[in-house]
């Protein structure tokens, strides 16, 4: 599971239910593409935008609770970390540079960040 930082403001569940309605309380209600098109949207918009642009961040569900990765891009000082929960226990591990964070995902999680000259 990859996760992108999203944050809509507004967001209700309508009915509880397996497949249910999203409704954004200023805009009225969405349809399923129009949510899947704002959402490429705020992904491929060359606009900085904080909660997209600030943080990267993937985690994974394990049996015993979830990995989590963090790296803080704007801070002047390469500060990224990752995070074990195991139960009711917490292990946080920093890396030292964005080579590190980049193999400890490809172990963990399986995906292969891109080099770091690639992002913007």
């Amino acid at each position: 599971m990859i996760s992108f930082p999203l944050s809509i403001s507004g967001l209700q569940r309508m009915k509880p239910s397996t497949n249910y309605s999203i409704q954004l309380m200023e805009n009225g209600f969405q349809t399923l593409e129009e949510i899947k098109q704002d959402y490429y949207n705020f992904l491929t918009t060359k606009q900085f935008l904080v909660g997209r642009d600030n943080r990267f961040q993937i985690c994974k569900n394990t049996e015993s609770g979830k990995i989590q990765f963090f790296w803080f891009r704007l801070e002047q000082k390469f500060t990224a970390f990752k995070k074990i929960h195991n139960f009711d226990k917490v292990t946080k591990i920093e890396f030292a540079n964005y080579e590190e964070l980049k193999e400890d995902v490809r172990q963990e999680i399986g995906f292969i960040l891109p080099d770091r000259n690639l992002i913007r």
